[in-house]
């Protein structure tokens, strides 16, 4: 699961493979801008302005297009 901090209207992955970051565009939050300026899995080029209904929509893609990182920590002890 993709984590995000925000700042105002702007939301930015914390824990994705490459940057992504999702825009409100609206104050009803309606509209929504997906950017990935070092693309994704598949796509070096930048991915800008990809528009969703919802935040949640954003998110999924980005998370299925980018993916995350996850860092496991083990116990030496056991």
């Amino acid at each position: 699961m993709m984590t995000f901090e925000t700042n105002g209207n702007k939301h930015i992955a914390t824990n994705s493979i490459k940057p992504v970051s999702i825009l409100q565009l609206d104050e009803y939050g309606e509209d929504f801008h997906l950017n990935m300026p070092d693309g994704d899995l598949y796509i070096d080029s930048p991915i800008m302005n990809e528009w969703f209904e919802s935040f949640e929509d954003a998110k999924k893609w980005a998370e299925h297009r980018v993916g995350v990182s996850v860092n496991f920590i083990c116990n030496p002890k056991i």
